[in-house]
């Protein structure tokens, strides 16, 4: 990823727009992103400003823990000043009942890691037209497509769309997170649809680039899910099925994965460095099936 900013005002930013994207966040997650005294009380310094001037709230949930929500001043500030008025629709809303119930969870807590390490990691894109959403926003972290005569929608754990240069097209990233139960299949699953998504619906959805992470709690469960011959590569088949869709085709899924503009990464959770805690590295799938099914070379 690219060079980290550091300083109180970016800072500042990245808590206001990780806020903003969660609509409710917890505070216990901010914490966790750096183990140095330091630097966690940076961030808490940084929280206590913007409760004073009115850009954050806090609220406690009926299990005790503090979650920030964004006052309307917060609200404006995120939509005029970081995204450039680029967001037109209210996708912000904050309600104080849900909010009380809201849980933390494992899986929760990855989606803000990368969100907020991507913040870090890439602050040339917060005041451009960027859009991250997670799953929890159930109306817009999904991509529709058209298959076989019916709408398929591949809807990922997190979307989030850049623009392209000088292109009305924008890059897409879908992020893919395991807790550890995913099964093989479940994860076979998800790549047929991606392909059916990649093949039929990148035009339509004004996507120039298209790219997937999958992110796994250990790299010896990486080994097993992706790499060895009894983990997902042995579900490929000249007919494959999923629960939205039936029969793609062996040539559909290889023609997807094997175009240029199309990329998948594969990283280990590293729950001992959060403030660094992935290591992508580059899957190809395309690579792995030709070796298990040679012949399926006449389809590229």
């Amino acid at each position: 990823m690219g060079k980290t900013i550091d300083t109180v005002d970016h800072l500042k930013n990245r808590v206001l727009l990780a806020t903003y994207i969660f609509r409710s966040l917890p505070t216990e997650y901010l914490q966790k992103t750096r183990k140095e005294a330091k630097e966690r009380q940076k961030i808490r310094n940084t929280i206590v400003y913007l409760k004073r001037d009115k850009f954050l709230a806090q609220k406690k949930a009926l299990h005790g823990a503090d979650f920030l929500h964004l006052t309307r001043k917060g609200y404006i500030y995120v939509i005029k000043t970081l995204l450039k008025g680029q967001d037109e629709q209210t996708l912000y809303a904050y309600k104080a009942a849900p909010s009380l119930r809201k849980s933390i969870s494992e899986h929760n807590f990855m989606n803000f890691m990368f969100v907020w390490q991507y913040i870090v990691t890439h602050p040339e894109y917060i005041t451009k037209a960027i859009k991250i959403y997670d799953d929890s926003n159930i109306n817009d972290c999904k991509i529709r497509t058209f298959w076989s005569g019916k709408d398929v929608v591949v809807s990922p754990d997190l979307l989030i769309y850049t623009p392209a240069e000088s292109s009305v097209f924008q890059k897409a990233l879908c992020i893919e997170n395991d807790t550890g139960r995913e099964t093989y299949r479940m994860i076979y699953q998800k790549l047929i649809e991606y392909a059916v998504l990649i093949e039929t619906g990148m035009s339509s959805n004004k996507i120039s680039d298209f790219t997937i992470y999958f992110i796994i709690p250990t790299k010896k469960r990486i080994q097993q899910l992706f790499y060895n011959t009894t983990g997902i590569l042995q579900l490929f088949s000249s007919f494959n099925n999923t629960k939205q869709i039936k029969d793609v085709r062996a040539r559909t899924i290889m023609q997807a994965f094997a175009s240029p503009k199309v990329h998948i990464y594969i990283s280990a959770f590293d729950q001992q460095n959060l403030s660094n805690p992935y290591t992508f590295e580059k899957y190809n799938l395309i690579e792995l099936l030709l070796i298990e099914k040679p012949t399926w070379n006449i389809y590229l």
